[in-house]
């Protein structure tokens, strides 16, 4: 099977390709780049537009609101824009990214075996087998009961969703418990407050 480039040298030997082609080619290419630099100039613009709007809403208006003492200021009707109420709560978020490095997640981890929350973690025990293993498969599947044969080949894996750990986080927080900065930052946590903006509910 002949490549792309030696089709197109073998039809270029017999032919001479018209120029009003080529300008042809040569536009949609162009159009091509320029919508490939304008997707990027508006993902650019996008990003930060996204980085203003998270500012405003977890620092700028939390300040705000709580200078003027309130928790809740409904925006009305403007133009085609309906009715909208900007809301503010409690915001928790904790993570312990599988992105960061490997000590740093051990630290994490180990925070919560220390600290008596163990059980928020999820354990994966990962087990190499090679070909012509069968056997010992069924043995593993059996409640592992040959672990003397398998032990040096065991990898265990912890996890902890952020779900659950935010969950933990807001009960903890709920219960009058917080954790210093140190802490959370090894927990990959964020305790602050949120300003909501949503079309108002139809009364």
């Amino acid at each position: 099977m002949k490549t792309i480039d030696e089709e197109l040298a073998a039809d270029a030997a017999s032919q001479e390709v018209p120029k009003d082609k080529l300008d042809r080619l040569r536009a949609a290419c162009a159009a091509a780049r320029d919508l490939e630099l304008e997707i990027q100039d508006l993902e650019g613009r996008a990003s930060s537009k996204r980085k203003e709007l998270l500012d405003l809403r977890y620092k700028g208006l939390p300040d705000l609101f709580m200078s003027a003492g309130v928790s809740r200021v409904d925006i009305g009707p403007s133009g085609n824009m309906p009715a909208y109420e900007a809301k503010m709560t409690d915001h928790y978020h904790a993570n312990i990214a599988s992105t960061w490095p490997a000590e740093q997640q051990e630290a994490g981890l180990n925070w919560l075996e220390d600290n008596g929350q163990g059980d928020l973690i999820k354990r994966t025990i990962e087990i190499n087998l090679g070909r012509n293993e069968q056997k010992l498969f069924g043995q593993i599947m059996k409640a592992l009961k040959k672990v003397s044969k398998i032990k040096e080949r065991i990898k265990v894996r912890r996890a902890v969703p952020w779900n659950t750990l935010t969950a933990w986080l807001r009960e903890r927080y709920q219960n009058d418990e917080g954790l210093g900065d140190n802490d959370l930052r090894t927990l990959g946590a964020v305790v602050g407050r949120v300003v909501n903006i949503k079309p108002a509910k139809e009364k």
